[in-house]
């Protein structure tokens, strides 16, 4: 059976993803973003660093629609040249060559691209999950109880201030 909440995305994956995005703007804005490849599945993890969430967002762009990445791409760097923002990207991805990319990292299965339209289409949206310290990609199984109460925090009524999007069962 599967139930449908609001902010939610399901799949058919055992590996279980909420990104929760602070309603809050962050104090400032660093410098220089790193992004990095990832393995994003369903190990224990909490993504709290700006790294770690711009490299998630990477594999996000790199396993989404493959027509989309190229115009995801140029659009993350526009923007960040915008906010006055330097970026690193990894080597295949400055050089144009994405499908080299695409075998360097991973993201569980599932349908990814509500999420990733989420953020590219909403700078605000995207701002605040990158460079708020309180955001973060809470990561793990369905059968890991520790993640869902963890993550049940985040969905709380009585603890407002993220937006939350999950992928699960």
């Amino acid at each position: 059976m599967i139930t449908k909440r609001s902010g939610v995305f399901e799949t058919n994956s055992s590996s279980v993803h909420a990104v929760c995005i602070s309603d809050k703007d962050p104090e400032k804005l660093p410098k220089h973003i790193r992004f990095d490849y990832g393995e994003y599945d369903n190990i224990r993890e909490d993504l709290k660093s700006t790294t770690s969430r711009a490299s998630y967002l990477l594999e996000l762009i790199l396993f989404g629609a493959i027509d989309k990445i190229d115009d995801r791409l140029d659009t993350l760097r526009e923007w960040l040249d915008t906010l006055g923002v330097k970026y690193h990207f990894p080597e295949e991805i400055k050089d144009d060559n994405i499908y080299a990319a695409l075998d360097k990292g991973y993201i569980g299965h599932g349908d990814i691209e509500d999420i990733t339209d989420a953020l590219m289409c909403d700078k605000d949206l995207l701002k605040r999950f990158l460079f708020s310290k309180d955001s973060l990609v809470q990561i793990g199984a369905d059968w890991d109880d520790y993640y869902m109460d963890e993550q049940l925090m985040y969905e709380d009524k009585e603890n407002p201030g993220f937006v939350v999007f999950n992928k699960w069962n």
